[in-house]
């Protein structure tokens, strides 16, 4: 059986929006199941019709055709804490420190020595400097960071250019 949808289907998925844009996971279950019973009815009910597929189908429309709202980018809308000002901060002098461990970055170790490293250099600072952290945080966490931090936290890939050659197109390494 085809399962593609008619206007028809589309206007009665529309009526169902709003109770599976609003729904917790069990109130969209009802709904999809309302939508097949609505939409496919009696076919439901054959040897054939494939129900699973149907279902997907459905939350697919749904999930394509509600409006979510607002974006929310996490990387830039977060609690900043005074510790991570801190890092932002000393970011490269704690790297240092990191790497003198061996371990390769992005490794758990190195991770672990990182965190290692930045507890014990707040350990050494002063506290003027993590008051100052900690009211850098409470602005940063109301509006945003400085625009150098939001591009490192948000530079996290490295962009790959294509360049031409007598081949054609070939990405660079």
């Amino acid at each position: 059986m085809d399962l593609s949808f008619t206007t028809e289907d589309v206007e009665k998925l529309k009526a169902f929006a709003d109770g599976f844009q609003k729904g917790d996971i069990a109130a969209r279950h009802q709904v999809v199941e309302q939508v097949l019973g609505a939409v496919y009815g009696p076919h439901a009910t054959e040897g054939n019709f494939d129900k699973i597929a149907a279902r997907t189908k459905i939350r697919k429309w749904f999930y394509n055709h509600i409006d979510n709202g607002k974006k929310h980018y996490m990387l830039l809308t977060r609690c900043w804490s005074a510790r991570n000002v801190y890092y932002y901060e000393h970011r490269a002098e704690i790297n240092m420190h990191a790497t003198l461990t061996g371990a390769p970055p992005g490794s758990i170790t190195y991770l672990a020595a990182l965190q290692r490293v930045t507890t014990v250099m707040m350990k050494e600072c002063l506290a003027e400097d993590l008051e100052r952290c900690a009211e850098e945080a409470n602005l940063w966490s109301a509006t945003s960071p400085p625009k150098h931090v939001q591009l490192l936290r948000t530079t996290k890939t490295r962009f790959v250019l294509p360049v031409r050659s007598e081949k054609g197109l070939m990405r660079t390494a």
